[in-house]
């Protein structure tokens, strides 16, 4: 091999291997708390994906991972810590998402959701305008992030602040 190709080729071989690190595998230090606070759960990657529903994500969201994402619910600067998180349970397991903040010295939960199993992935979205699949007609505006809460090929919700309390808008059935 020649030495331009030979360089070309290992920087390549470098980049693919830098871009499969597992985006799940840093998370921000009030996952940590709450992972250490419940034993036994740990953060939706996409390891736990089925086949079908992995080269999905991969494809969409290549870089982010399905249990976390980092949200500035009210434009403040500060982050929202989301975690769906799961835990085995008989022959499948447990999901829960919850929503994490870090204040004086406690760590606030808020749980958006608890199901029995699924693959509910997340994701950051930013401001935008959303249509309400349940009413059409109906578009609503959210003005900072919001949490995109899917079912993977089924419904999506979108869970966003308002006057201090989580709500959400189906955008998907």
């Amino acid at each position: 091999m020649r030495p331009i190709v030979r360089s070309l080729f290992c920087f390549m071989m470098l980049g693919a291997t830098a871009s499969t690190a597992d985006p799940c595998a840093n998370p921000p230090a009030a996952a940590i708390a709450y992972l250490k606070a419940h034993p036994g759960w740990k953060i939706l990657s996409a390891a736990d994906l089925q086949p079908d529903d992995r080269s999905l994500w991969t494809h969409v969201h290549k870089n982010l991972c399905p249990g976390m994402a980092e949200v500035d619910f009210d434009g403040s600067g500060n982050k929202y810590v989301a975690l769906t998180v799961i835990r085995p349970d008989k022959d499948w397991f447990i999901e829960t998402i919850v929503i994490l903040r870090d204040g004086n010295d406690r760590l606030d939960v808020h749980t958006l959701w608890h199901d029995e199993p699924g693959y509910d992935v997340i994701w950051r979205f930013g401001p935008t305008t959303v249509q309400d699949w349940e009413n059409p007609r109906k578009k609503m505006r959210i003005p900072h992030d919001s949490l995109v809460v899917e079912r993977l090929e089924s419904a999506t919700r979108q869970y966003y602040l308002k006057d201090g309390k989580f709500r959400f808008v189906q955008t998907s059935d």
